[in-house]
């Protein structure tokens, strides 16, 4: 029966999350429809990194960090010139509660409802100045949260000072759907985390820039902006987004007969503030 199918699935989400110091993951699946979370990984972690560099000559770095989807990745790379860069890059990921599922029938049909909180927050703080003189810099950099996203790429700069500052957080996340037990298909799909992302940027460029930013309500994107520029610009932009999972403005009375555990997770509320 149905009810035996699901409770293995729970118990088989609950038994591979293992218990290690390294960290922990989960991944839950339904074969019929092939719904998925995802593996999702997480550690318990705090780290900072600051440091400075001045200098004149080549100077070339890759960067890539994050848990959760809550991340940054940025490359740069200087030839012959005047350097002088500062930056700082804390993280924290806490891994002290493990996920948790619930499934409900609703009666009178074959649907079925089924919800996965995730609660591992993580935060992420980074700021970094550059200044730079010479025949040419190159760099890129994007900074992610779960869907949404924001980047900048100067190429080929002669001239290049920027001041940038991004806090990015992740509190817990939601993953919901429905399915027909008799057709085997995905009647909804949701994605809801519960997530913020603040960030500035000051620039002085010589050369190519292109910023661009996308922002997603569920997993699907709702605004995407790209600006590219070719010559001598000054940028500042600042982008202050926020999505929760926590407001009561779904069309429908979904899950309305569920355990108290879901009512406060109805619908979503995004709010979204964009400054050029």
């Amino acid at each position: 029966m149905r009810s035996i199918r699901w409770g293995a699935v729970l118990l088989l989400l609950l038994l591979i999350i293992p218990q290690v110091t390294s960290g922990r993951y989960y991944l839950m699946d339904e074969g019929d429809t092939h719904w998925t979370t995802g593996r999702r990984d997480i550690v318990n972690t705090s780290l900072t990194i600051e440091g400075l560099s001045y200098g004149d000559g080549n100077f070339s770095r890759y960067t890539e960090m994050g848990f959760a989807e809550v991340g940054l990745k940025e490359r740069i790379s200087a030839v012959r010139g005047t350097l002088d860069t500062r930056e700082s890059v804390s993280i924290k990921a806490v891994d002290d509660a493990d996920p948790v599922a619930i499934i409900q029938k609703r009666s009178g049909n074959q649907d079925y409802y089924v919800a996965v909180n995730e609660t591992w927050p993580v935060s992420i703080s980074a700021e970094r100045v550059i200044d730079y003189t010479g025949p040419g810099i190159n760099e890129r950099e994007v900074l992610f949260n779960n869907y949404d996203w924001v980047s900048s790429s100067y190429l080929y700069n002669t001239d290049l000072r920027m001041d940038r500052s991004c806090n990015m957080r992740l509190n817990d996340t939601w993953f919901l759907f429905a399915m027909n037990n008799t057709t085997k298909t995905i009647l909804r799909d949701w994605f809801w985390p519960n997530k913020t992302m603040e960030y500035r940027l000051e620039s002085q460029s010589e050369g190519l820039a292109t910023l661009a930013l996308s922002i997603s309500k569920d997993r699907r994107r709702i605004f995407e902006r790209t600006d590219d520029y070719a010559g001598n610009y000054q940028l500042s932009r600042r982008l202050n987004v926020e999505g929760k999972g926590n407001d009561t403005t779904e069309e429908e009375p979904w899950l309305e007969c569920c355990p108290g555990a879901l009512t406060p997770i109805k619908g979503s509320l995004w709010t979204c503030i964009f400054e050029v």
